[in-house]
């Protein structure tokens, strides 16, 4: 690879008045920043990152959703080229694990009872190995100053923004599904098979009680591979009130709301 540190550092001097002109954005960026740390998703770095083994320093940015402006995403550049090599071309990409959108919709549209979710920060929950993650230093600012002196740290998660996080996080999830769903009457292995589209749940059912019944497994499968779903929305009020959803959105409502599902 490519030493890459000057581009990386003439990014983040271009964040950093990026920032300086924009209070609003600087304070939810830090607090972005200062989660990501505070969940382990970015590590200090002890000692010096070592320089003779592959290395490329993480460029990022913040993404604002419009249609949720308060919400600050950090995105890594690893697509930023650096005499003509970018990360993304050094990282394999493995196969392709995500059951065909196509499928996912019709199954959707099959039957009476629809029930959604999505897995919270996906990408982020799958680790990389310790030897791995000097690999992938990035530069912060430790005490939120942007006049004082930026230190080094590293991702211990799969990047958002890395050509190879879509199949180490459905490789995680399957291995999961795997693992334990034998501990589970109900067929909810076949459920994530069949019914996600990367971290989107998108299931239906022909009764209430078969729709609380995966709902229930679902919830107690995912998390033993450290993936939790949320957002749950669905269109029958019985499966909204049950108590082991509480989170579950309700529409049913007069009139009738609308809401998005894989981003439509």
């Amino acid at each position: 690879m490519p030493d890459n540190r000057e581009i990386a550092l003439h990014g983040l001097n271009y964040l950093k008045g990026r920032l300086k002109r924009n209070t609003q954005l600087t304070e939810a960026y830090f607090n972005a920043m200062k989660r990501n740390l505070e969940l382990g998703y970015i590590e200090r770095a002890i000692g010096e990152v070592e320089k003779e083994q592959p290395l490329w320093y993480l460029p990022y940015h913040p993404v604002i959703n419009p249609k949720k402006p308060q919400k600050i995403r950090v995105v890594f550049d690893c697509a930023a080229k650096c005499a003509g090599i970018a990360l993304n071309d050094r990282l394999l990409q493995g196969p392709d694990l995500t059951t065909p959108l196509i499928e996912v919709l019709c199954r959707f549209r099959l039957e009476s009872v629809a029930v959604a979710a999505d897995i919270e920060e996906m990408f982020t929950q799958v680790k990389v190995t310790e030897g791995q993650r000097d690999a992938l230093p990035l530069w912060w600012w430790p005490d939120g100053d942007l006049d004082g002196p930026v230190q080094e740290y590293r991702m211990t998660v799969h990047p958002f923004g890395a050509i190879s996080s879509p199949f180490c996080a459905n490789f995680a999830l399957k291995t999961t599904v795997n693992k334990f769903t034998q501990r589970f009457e109900t067929p909810v292995g076949s459920c994530v098979e069949h019914n996600f589209y990367v971290d989107d749940f998108l299931g239906s059912f022909d009764s209430i009680e078969e729709a609380v019944r995966y709902i229930r497994n679902l919830s107690k499968l995912l998390p033993m591979g450290r993936f939790k779903l949320t957002r749950w929305m669905s269109n029958n009020r019985h499966v909204i009130n049950d108590e082991r959803a509480p989170s579950l959105r309700e529409l049913h409502e007069s009139p009738l709301p609308t809401d998005r599902a894989l981003g439509m």
